[in-house]
């Protein structure tokens, strides 16, 4: 079976011919009603001239027509209506044919006219006539009737050569349009070729410059605009993913890197153990170090889990909180690790916030942590609540450098050399802190000197003690 041809695939082509197909109808459209127009003046002027040569017939009968003198006039009058080939008839009142031409011998008998004259389309052995009659004699006394016809497609004729030119000038203006349209067509959809351009190089990996906007404010302007902004939001999506994925390959190498740590001295310390190869005194300290080494795990795992729980997005519930008596609790439970350094708690406010306590907790915890591992035997670590949702923790330790700052929030980030494993855990305190002080819409501000301590504040949303107007 044979197969159809293909609709052209170039969109240019395709509005090129779409155009061409509306241009096309509304083109034969409109010679269809010109030649129906046509056929109508023709078809009256015929009638009208049949009318004419009717017209004459009264004045050749006299002032006083009579049956008789019709008759005795029928075949005059029938030369006065046209040759043998002109298809007339004279017929007598009472319907008698008084004289007729050849060409109208076939011709049915017709009713006389209602009026005067009538005028009508009719079929002899199919061929369509003009036919045309008139009422001879005074009115309300006929004497008989006048019949002349014309044959339709004489009258029809000049229908052809119009319809000729009609089709020649359809064509001809439907080959024009074709030629203008299209390379209109791809002038104007110029800027979507440059779009398509840029979306295989954005699928190859290449965002480039954005698209100029025409100045046009019509569709392609808008879609180019659109497209640009798609183009941006998939530049910073894609640069996005990639610093994630960053973060997660660091994440997890610095993850297995500081596991490695314990798990190599746990099963070291276990091979010495099963072996035998321990002695009775080292037992003891043996095991204080597979403790330390197990506790250490165990605190990693578990900010690990924090850190994924932050990932994931989950806001916990806010409630009010007062921070004062919050981080009594949290300074008194810290105590035995101060160890010969001040832990001083400054409430200047009791510190309303809407927060999570738990949350709070944590990040109190960790940061008098910090503090107090930085910070030298005999110095001081300060808490303070201000007003409007302020805390602070501030120590007299070693300071941080100016550059190290902007990262000291980053994951597995220890900037000093001197903050080993042993001083200085594995690098997730700040990083939580800053996550949940995030969750709580809260905010972190640092202040550093070397040599002289830091600072950190944060501020939370504050909130109106309970029972207050």
């Amino acid at each position: 079976m044979a197969r159809l041809p293909r609709w052209p695939r170039s969109l240019p082509w395709r509005l090129a011919a779409w155009h061409l197909l509306v241009f096309g109808g509304l083109v034969l459209l409109l010679a269809f009603l010109e030649l129906l127009a046509l056929r109508q003046i023709l078809i009256h002027d015929a009638t009208q001239g049949l009318r004419s040569d009717l017209a004459t017939l009264p004045a050749q009968l006299g002032p006083r027509p009579s049956a008789d003198r019709l008759a005795a006039r029928a075949p005059a009058l029938l030369r006065t209506l046209g040759g043998p080939r002109t298809p007339s008839r004279i017929i007598s009142v009472a319907g008698k044919v008084l004289a007729q031409s050849p060409a109208a011998a076939d011709f049915p008998a017709l009713p006389p006219p209602a009026g005067p004259t009538a005028a009508a389309i009719r079929s002899v052995r199919g061929r369509s006539f003009l036919m045309a009659q008139l009422v001879l004699g005074p009115p309300g006394h006929p004497v008989g009737t006048a019949l002349v016809a014309r044959d339709l497609a004489g009258v029809l004729q000049p229908l052809g050569p119009a319809a000729a030119a009609w089709a020649v000038g359809t064509a001809t203006a439907m080959l024009l349009a074709l030629l203008l349209a299209l390379p209109l067509t791809r002038r104007a959809l110029q800027p979507l070729r440059v779009l398509a351009e840029r979306a295989q190089g954005i699928a190859a990996g290449d965002f480039g410059q954005p698209l100029p906007v025409p100045d046009t404010a019509d569709e392609v302007a808008r879609l180019t605009a659109a497209f640009n902004t798609m183009s941006q939001g998939l530049a910073a999506a894609f640069a996005k993913e990639r610093r994630t994925q960053e973060r997660m390959r660091r994440f997890l190498a610095d993850a297995s890197h500081e596991l490695r740590t314990p798990l190599s001295a746990l099963n070291g310390y276990l091979e010495l153990w099963r072996s035998g190869r321990l002695a009775a005194p080292d037992r003891e300290r043996a095991l204080e170090v597979m403790e330390r080494e197990g506790n250490r795990m165990a605190k990693l795992v578990a900010d690990l889990l924090t850190l994924s729980r932050l990932d994931q997005g989950l806001h916990p519930a806010k409630l009010p909180v007062a921070l004062a008596p919050l981080a009594r609790e949290v300074c008194d439970a810290l105590l035995p690790l101060a160890a010969g350094r001040r832990l001083t708690l400054r409430e200047e406010d009791p510190g309303w916030i809407a927060g999570d306590s738990d949350a709070l907790r944590r990040i109190l915890f960790n940061l008098l942590e910090n503090a107090l591992r930085y910070t030298p035997v005999g110095g001081e670590v300060t808490v303070r609540i201000a007003a409007g949702g302020e805390l602070s923790v501030e120590d007299h330790g070693p300071g941080i450098d100016p550059t190290e700052v902007p990262r000291i929030f980053e994951r597995f980030y220890r900037g000093d050399p001197s903050r080993s494993r042993e001083a200085g855990g594995a690098g997730l305190g700040l990083a939580i802190v800053a996550g949940l002080t995030a969750q709580l819409d809260g905010r972190i501000q640092v202040q550093s000197t070397p040599g002289r301590g830091t600072t950190f504040t944060l501020h939370f949303p504050p909130l109106a003690p309970p029972g207050a107007s």
